[in-house]
């Protein structure tokens, strides 16, 4: 208990540090109003104490013994109607000051806010776009997703909480000092109960660290099922288990509620201490008042107290609130850190490299070694290749499932890193490409995430934004795509819905297929662009592709479709951990070793160029 009230303390104050560093002209705004605030609640209580002694029916002069004040009581009016009025004149001239002053401060509240908000988001998000793209998993966008709708929030009202401590202990400072010059009596009654407050409210603040925490695991545990139930929701209607996810979902959501439930009884525990404690010694001490008939050094400590518990008493509940806010400040800062501590990409150069014309749009892959490292060991995938492509050609990638295809080529776009070796383009390493000549040089099509939300347009013209619209339909014609875009109420600027819902899967394959294409990279890396089409389609595509390859690109494509390796310039041949390179011919038996079925084999193997046809 005691390391995690340690760890909370230091994670506020790193969480305050970051976020107000920044603002440190607000929180001195903020320190200026509020005292002038706590010193419009002082001279609005002088006016008051008169008007105090006049409703009680007691003499003015039995207030001479409070320091100051009793000197301003005797020197009024003697005619008390007057200074009934005069006097309430002032407190509502005063009262419209400090309404003033409190809205004013609630503008710098907002704008801290705001501004705290806006960086936290920033920070969070910049920081998972450019973590490695091994991290762009889906528990990472779950994470991320509670981070920024909820923990980012909570920081920011954190922030907005601490500077409303700040003032509300500033007020607390001047009504203190105030009363110690006019009453000190008053003052140890006061102290005496804010200690009897300050006990509950320490236990409680040290139970709500606890609480925060929980509920901070609890909703980070449910945001992210949801998301993944969000993600897999084709798999949920194809199997009908939707039954079986919502129960899930409840349960998780059950146990997310009961921990915001328990927060919620927490924080609202707080103004619930303050007022019954405060208001039990009031009664205590108005039973008191009035059975004793109290008076003269008597009336004036009463006046006094109360008084003084009138000027700290919103001060208390703000700052009780306050510190219960930045306890939660601790467990939302340590949910945004496990995205802010993910590992980055190495800085992009800005600078362009010299390209080496020997080699020429040359791809060039020396001693390339790759592994995975999971909880279950380490599994070797790629064991030190060496490979030359050369531009201008096709290159089908084959071999068993999980050999290595889609990794080598999500090696080439830099996704993941080597273990060792190194991959060149024109002669360049691809660590020394700037951003520019990269994206110019190498681009990778997925077989998945095919297309996002938005147009047509935007989805063809993502990441190019200078293309014409006669550049993205010579794009969609390649992909096969242009006949049914033009089928299409709005054409290109037709929505795909929400990841591309509108459209079927091998629509959604084209359109990828185009956005690259249209693009034009010196290097193109297709990732199954065809699992998606049907036959016709398919060699109208691989036709075209053909032509681009010809037109001096370098297309790498992986495909498990051994009926299209006639077409390839060359075959990459993917087996224990090594990459073979060479023609149809050269790895016909193992190609069609690929295909389980034997008369389908018998029948591509007897006249492959029939199948193609």
């Amino acid at each position: 208990m005691g390391v995690i009230r340690k760890n909370s303390i230091v994670s506020i104050y790193q969480c305050l540090k970051k976020s107000l560093i920044d603002e440190k002209h607000l929180i001195v705004l903020t320190v200026l109003l509020s005292v002038l605030h706590g010193f419009g609640s002082v001279f609005g209580f002088t006016a008051f104490v008169p008007v105090i002694s006049i409703i009680a029916g007691k003499d003015m002069s039995e207030l001479a013994s409070i320091p100051y004040i009793g000197e301003f009581v005797l020197r009024l009016s003697k005619d008390r109607e007057v200074v009934l009025y005069s006097m309430i004149g002032i407190i509502v001239s005063l009262s419209f000051l400090r309404a003033t002053l409190q809205l004013l401060s609630t503008i710098v509240d907002s704008i801290v806010k705001k501004r705290v908000e806006t960086k936290w988001q920033d920070a969070t998000v910049k920081t998972w776009l450019n973590a490695p793209f091994s991290c762009h998993s889906t528990d990472h966008v779950g994470k991320l997703i509670h981070v920024v709708s909820r923990e980012v929030i909570q920081i920011s009202h954190s922030a907005r909480a601490f500077v409303q401590v700040v003032s509300a202990i500033i007020q607390s400072s001047v009504a203190l000092i105030f009363l110690f010059f006019i009453a000190p009596q008053a003052l140890i009654l006061i102290a005496l109960a804010l200690t009897v407050v300050v006990v509950p409210l320490t236990l409680l603040t040290r139970r709500m660290q606890v609480v925060a925490l929980e509920n901070a695991h609890e909703t980070g545990k449910y945001i992210s099922q949801t998301h993944e139930v969000i993600r897999r929701i084709d798999l949920v209607d194809v199997y009908g288990t939707s039954d079986l996810e919502v129960n899930e979902l409840n349960k998780k959501h059950q146990k997310y509620l009961k921990s915001s439930l328990v927060l919620s009884i927490t924080n609202g525990l707080s103004p619930f201490v303050i007022q019954i404690c405060l208001s039990s010694l009031l009664a205590i001490l108005l039973i008191y008042f009035f059975e004793y008939e109290a008076e003269g050094e008597t009336l004036a400590l009463v006046v006094m107290f109360i008084g003084g518990l009138s000027m700290l008493n919103p001060q208390i509940e703000k700052i009780s609130q306050g510190v219960l806010a930045l306890t939660r400040c601790g467990a939302a800062y340590g949910e945004i850190n496990k995205i802010l501590n993910l590992p980055k990409r190495e800085p992009e150069l800005t600078s362009n490299a010299e390209f080496d014309d020997a080699v020429s749009n040359v791809l060039e892959v020396r001693d390339l070694c790759f592994s995975y490292h999971t909880d279950y060991g380490e599994t070797k995938i790629l064991d030190s290749v060496t490979l030359k492509l050369d531009p201008g050609k096709l290159y089908m990638l084959f071999g068993a499932t999980g050999t290595g295809k889609t990794t080598f080529l999500r090696l080439i776009q830099k996704m993941l890193l080597p273990d060792s070796g190194e991959i060149k383009f024109s002669g360049v390493p691809l660590s020394r490409l700037s951003r520019e000549q990269f994206s110019n040089a190498i681009l990778l099509m997925q077989q998945d995430r095919l297309v996002f939300s938005g147009t047509i347009r935007e989805n063809i013209a993502y990441g190019q934004s200078n293309l014409s619209d006669a550049e993205i339909w010579d794009a969609l014609d390649k992909a096969e795509a242009s006949v049914f875009v033009r089928k299409m109420r709005s054409g290109i600027d037709s929505e795909t819905g929400l990841e591309g819902a509108h459209l079927s899967g091998g629509q959604r394959q084209r359109l990828a297929l185009a956005r690259i294409l249209a693009a034009q990279p010196s290097v193109m890396l297709l990732d199954e662009p065809t699992s998606a089409l049907d036959r016709d389609t398919e060699h109208h595509v691989m036709g075209n592709l053909r032509e681009v390859a010809d037109s001096g690109h370098t297309v790498l494509m992986s495909t498990h479709k051994v009926e299209l390796a006639p077409l390839a310039d060359y075959v990459l041949w993917f087996e224990d951990g090594s990459i073979k390179k060479g023609s149809f011919e050269d790895f016909q038996n193992a190609l069609y070793a690929l295909i389980p079925d034997e008369r389908v084999r018998r029948a591509i193997v007897s006249n492959p160029k029939q199948e193609l046809s």
